[in-house]
């Protein structure tokens, strides 16, 4: 028998319930309890701040049960088979969602940039390891630089993954890499004639 990744499962739920309870800082703080059904996940929730939620639930979402101190709600999702390998995917395209984390990153990035005739400068070179990586975000494809802020980024695209990828100077090579489809514009030297 496969086993599926809990941490796929639990950003699946952290997406949800940030969705749902927008102004809770931690999405796991209102979670009482995650089961599996046949259709995908019962979610139950403390009801503390939850009066507006039944209006968050997307089109296949539903409540199940609401008892005085909590909600049940059904979290449809597949677990389709990728190689030898689970993924949880939610049975719905997700809301667009900026990515506070990667926001900030790359206002760091570009503040250490100064740009003449067109061409990024920096004036000293970042003095830790974090900042040399967070300043290599600044030269990521505009495109991809654009849909964390416009929420349009893949959930594997985070600040944390990252970390651990040797990223390429050329804009195409970066797309291929992370797995974002290629704007229309000309972005790099390979699609301008």
């Amino acid at each position: 028998m496969e086993r599926l990744s809990a941490l796929e499962i639990k950003r699946v739920i952290a997406e949800a319930v940030r969705r749902w309870v927008p102004k809770a800082d931690n999405p796991f703080t209102f979670l009482r309890s995650v089961h599996l059904a046949e259709r995908g996940l019962q979610v139950t929730l403390d009801t503390g701040h939850c009066s507006t939620l039944a209006a968050r639930l997307s089109d296949d979402e539903s409540i199940l049960d609401r008892p005085s101190d909590s909600v049940m709600i059904s979290l449809p999702i597949l677990f389709p088979a990728r190689g030898y390998r689970k993924l949880v995917v939610p049975t719905r395209d997700r809301a667009p969602q900026p990515d506070p984390v990667m926001i900030a990153a790359l206002r760091k990035a570009h503040a250490m940039l100064r740009t003449e005739r067109g061409m990024p400068l920096i004036d000293a070179a970042p003095r830790s390891p974090y900042d040399r990586f967070i300043l290599g975000l600044a030269l990521l494809a505009p495109d991809i630089q654009r849909a964390p802020l416009e929420g349009r980024h893949p959930p594997h695209l985070n600040l944390e993954s990252l970390k651990g990828i040797d990223l390429p100077l050329e804009w195409t090579k970066q797309r291929e890499l992370l797995g974002i489809g290629e704007s229309d514009a000309p972005c790099s030297a390979d699609k301008i004639a």
